[in-house]
């Protein structure tokens, strides 16, 4: 069973809004398509729909991190605040990262839930880079992928160039 973009798209449309043409959802669908594909999508049980949720979080900082990188937009991002909107239990984020997790001094509920996640997010993150690496077919490609998520249609017509 596996986590279809129609069951989290409504979700990521809070994290892909940076840009008014919509590119950025559109590629965050097609990105999605390409995690699927890699088996990275699964939803067959309460820790896999919670790895799952992880990996949508994974995307939105890649997509965002190129941003900034590439397109010359800095955009901010609160993680913890889209984890608790997509109610990621702190619960399912202990199991997933098991024992061996070494938190801060704090005991605090908040910056423990934000460390975990924090933790998850980096052990995830090669899987999800590798799966979009290969859909579209190589670093070139995924980089002219997220270069037009900021154009809008008038911008890619040859007849109205910017």
């Amino acid at each position: 069973m596996t986590l279809e973009w129609d069951e989290v798209g409504h979700l990521a449309d809070r994290f892909f809004n940076i840009w008014s043409s919509g590119g950025d959802l559109e590629w965050a669908e097609t990105a999605w398509g390409f995690l699927a594909k890699a088996g990275l999508t699964d939803d067959s049980n309460g820790l896999e729909h919670c790895k799952t949720l992880v990996r949508l979080l994974c995307l939105a900082e890649y997509y965002y991190t190129a941003c900034t990188l590439y397109l010359d937009e800095d955009v901010e991002t609160d993680l913890t605040a889209w984890a608790e909107e997509l109610d990621i239990s702190g619960v399912r984020l202990g199991q997933l990262i098991g024992p061996d997790f070494i938190f801060g001094s704090s005991e605090d509920s908040s910056t423990l839930y934000k460390e975990a996640l924090t933790d998850l997010m980096a052990e995830l993150e090669n899987e999800v880079e590798k799966a979009l690496l290969k859909g579209y077919g190589g670093k070139e490609q995924l980089f002219v992928a997220l270069c037009r998520t900021r154009m809008t249609e008038e911008s890619c017509d040859p007849e109205h160039p910017d």
